[in-house]
């Protein structure tokens, strides 16, 4: 799965213990705020581990919510 999501939450998936790794910088991604990921998961990942990830990205992502939908790419939604 490609996704792209805010850079402060891919900081804070990372930091909760998340394996996520940025790909590489795109044209337009430093000003942009938010950073391209490929999200790759194991045969044993669980409907619960996915909905653990969901969740959490979720909580992270409300918490930047005093960003205006301006301010987010058309395509930023999680």
């Amino acid at each position: 799965v490609h996704i792209e999501m805010p850079v402060s939450v891919l900081e804070a998936l990372q930091a909760d213990g998340f394996g996520l790794a940025p790909r590489r910088i795109r044209p337009g991604d430093e000003d942009s705020g938010l950073r391209y990921a490929r999200l790759v998961t194991s045969w044993s990942t669980t409907a619960a581990d996915v909905q653990h990830f969901v969740d959490s990205a979720a909580s992270h992502l409300a918490e930047t919510a005093e960003l205006s939908s301006a301010e987010l790419s058309p395509g930023a939604k999680l």
